[in-house]
Formats: structure tokens, C-alpha cells, sequence
């Protein structure tokens, strides 16, 4: 069984799960594909949280 939440650390793990999403957005409310959906949208959030955090924390440093 995967894990429920592995979090992404680069450039091409995004994209691999951003396709992914593509690919399940019609998904059935409650089924397996919608938990996964959910699931592979909060690692997007979450990536794309820490990747602005970094821009904010060099712009601030220049």
C-alpha cells in the first residue's frame, strides 16, 4: 500500500503529479481515484507553498 502523503522535492515529481491530476479530474466523488486526487492535489499545495516560501526568503536576503 502507498504512503498517504509523500511530499515533493523536485522540478519533475511535480510534474509527474501534476499529469497525473490531469488525468483525474472527472473522477466519481468518493471513489479510490477522487482519495488519490485529493491526496496528489495537497502535495501540489504543499510544494508549491515551500517553493514561494524560498523565492520570499531570497528576495528578502538580495
Amino acid at each position: 500500500m502507498e504512503p498517504e502523503h509523500t511530499s515533493i522535492t523536485t522540478q519533475e515529481q511535480y510534474d509527474i503529479v501534476a499529469s497525473r491530476i490531469e488525468q483525474l479530474k472527472d473522477v466519481s466523488a468518493g471513489s479510490e481515484e477522487a482519495k488519490e486526487l485529493k491526496r496528489l492535489t495537497k502535495q501540489i499545495v504543499d510544494y508549491e507553498r515551500k517553493q514561494q516560501q524560498l523565492v520570499g526568503h531570497r528576495s528578502r536576503r538580495a
